[in-house]
C-alpha cells in the first residue's frame, strides 16, 4: 500500500502502519522492534559485536551471497577469542530474515569469556529507547496502545547463543554449564529491559517460543520456568504489564504459564488448515478459544 517507502526506513514503516491502521478504523496495537534493536544482539542473536573495549577487540568481515549479507566476526579478549556469524537476508522488497547463523558460544569456556568480558548497555541507550518509543507513542495518541518488544526470555536469549540441539538438552547433560547459561542469558538483557520499560511503552513484549509445548509440562517447570519468571518480575518492576508470546505449541504449556506471574499470555490460535478439516460447530468453538 505504500511501495514509495524506503524498506530500510523503519520508523517510516512503523508510522506507517499505524496510519493504515487508523484509516481502516482499527484500535491500534503497534508492536515496536526495529529502532529497538539496535544493538541486533539482544533481539536477533549472537553476541554484541557492535561496542569495543580494551578488552573486547571486535573485527567483522561482510560476504555477500545473493540476497543474503553475512557478517562474520571474530572477539579476541586476554583469555581467548570468540567468533560468530549473523546474517540478514532479503527475502523479498523489504522483508528481512535476521539470526545467527553461526552461534558464539560452543562450551563452558567460551562462556565465561563471554561473561567476563561482554559490554554491557551503553548509558546512552536509554535516551535512544525513550526517543524511538516516545515517537511512536505520540503517533498512536488515544487510538491504541504500544507494545515494545523487550529482550527475549532467557531461554529464548540462551538460544541466540547456542544451538538448539546443544540447549534442549543441556539441563540433562551439562545441568552446572546450563545453569550459568540461563543465568547469563537473562543478566546480559536486563539493563536493556528496563531501559525500554522506563521509556514508557504501554505493555512489554516477551519472547517465550523456543520452550515450546513440545518440552513438556514437567521439563518446562523443572528447568525453564524459574528462570523466565524472575525475568518476568523484573520486567513489570516498573508497572509496564508483560505479554509473554509463544507462536508456536502453547496449549501443553497454559497451567504452567499461569505461574509465571505475566499479565497476558498470547498466542492461542487454531492449528492452521483447521478451518478445511472441522465441521462449522468445531470451528466456531475454536476462535472462541482463540479471542479468550
Amino acid at each position: 500500500m505504500s511501495p514509495d517507502t524506503d524498506p530500510h526506513d523503519y520508523e517510516a514503516l512503523q508510522l506507517k502502519v499505524i496510519e493504515i491502521q487508523k484509516r481502516f478504523g482499527c484500535d491500534v496495537f503497534l508492536r515496536q522492534l526495529f529502532g529497538l534493536t539496535d544493538p541486533l544482539h539482544i533481539h536477533m542473536g549472537g553476541l554484541d559485536v557492535t561496542h569495543q573495549t580494551e578488552n573486547w577487540e571486535v573485527r567483522t568481515d561482510k560476504t555477500q551471497s545473493g540476497s543474503t549479507t553475512v557478517y562474520h566476526s571474530t572477539v579476541r579478549t586476554s583469555d581467548g577469542a570468540l567468533t560468530q556469524e549473523f546474517s540478514i537476508n532479503q527475502v523479498r522488497p523489504g522483508t528481512f530474515l535476521y539470526a545467527c547463523t553461526r552461534k558464539p558460544i560452543h562450551n563452558a569456556a567460551d562462556l565465561e569469556i563471554a561473561i567476563k568480558f561482554e559490554p554491557r548497555m551503553p548509558q546512552e541507550w536509554k535516551e535512544h529507547a525513550k526517543k524511538w518509543v516516545g515517537k511512536l507513542k505520540n503517533a498512536v495518541g488515544d487510538d491504541g496502545i504500544l507494545g515494545a518488544w523487550a529482550p527475549h526470555g532467557p531461554f529464548n536469549n540462551a538460544s541466540l547463543l547456542i544451538d538448539h540441539e546443544e540447549l534442549y538438552s543441556l539441563f540433562i547433560t551439562e545441568p552446572e554449564y546450563y545453569d550459568r547459561l540461563m543465568n547469563f542469558a537473562m543478566e546480559r538483557i536486563l539493563d536493556y529491559t528496563r531501559a525500554i520499560s522506563q521509556a514508557g511503552p504501554d505493555v512489554l513484549c516477551v519472547g517465550g517460543n523456543v520452550p515450546g509445548g513440545f518440552l513438556g509440562k514437567e521439563t518446562y517447570e523443572t528447568h525453564i520456568l524459574p528462570y523466565e519468571r524472575k525475568y518476568i518480575d523484573f520486567a513489570q518492576q516498573d508497572g509496564v504489564p508483560a505479554m509473554y508470546h509463544n507462536c508456536g505449541q502453547i496449549m501443553n504449556l497454559v497451567e504452567s504459564y499461569k505461574k509465571l506471574g505475566v499479565k497476558v499470555v498470547e498466542p492461542f490460535s487454531p492449528p492452521p488448515l483447521e478451518t478445511r478439516t472441522t465441521s462449522a460447530k468445531s470451528w466456531t468453538s475454536s476462535t472462541a478459544i482463540t479471542w479468550c
